[in-house]
């Protein structure tokens, strides 16, 4: 009887402690500004998930007996997730922003480099 209790208190303190563990990584990961795949920078737009809803039969407003749901499947709404490079905080750095982001003129572009090779600069000026 004591081992049980020993097992099961030994258990709940591990997970207790994994959990505490998971919470703390997690919150070390968004001090370092790790993202989690396919979410939107600016707008927070994610992968949701739904249902597809298939049909058969004749609508009654055609003259048949009414449609009827034959199967409902579990399906995945993903975004319109790109991988851009933007100036954040001064710095330039990779992002994950969704289309509708990029659209809306929320994602400011980095200044395009205009450095050349030396030896390619020098070709150009002699011609």
């Amino acid at each position: 009887k004591t081992f049980l209790f020993r097992v099961r208190l030994t258990l709940a303190f591990v997970l207790h402690l994994s959990t505490m563990l998971g919470s703390l990584l997690f919150e070390i990961s968004i001090e370092k500004g790790f993202e989690m795949p396919r979410v939107c920078h600016f707008t927070g737009k994610k992968t949701t998930f739904g249902n597809q809803i298939t049909h058969r039969g004749k609508a009654k407003y055609l003259g048949g007996v009414g449609t009827k749901v034959t199967g409902i499947t579990a399906r995945k709404f993903k975004p319109n997730i790109q991988k851009v490079r933007a100036v954040i905080d001064g710095s330039v750095v990779r992002i994950k922003v969704s289309a509708k982001a990029i659209k809306m003129g929320l994602v400011i572009k980095p200044k395009r480099r205009t450095w050349k090779k030396p030896e390619a600069a020098a070709a150009v000026a002699a011609s």
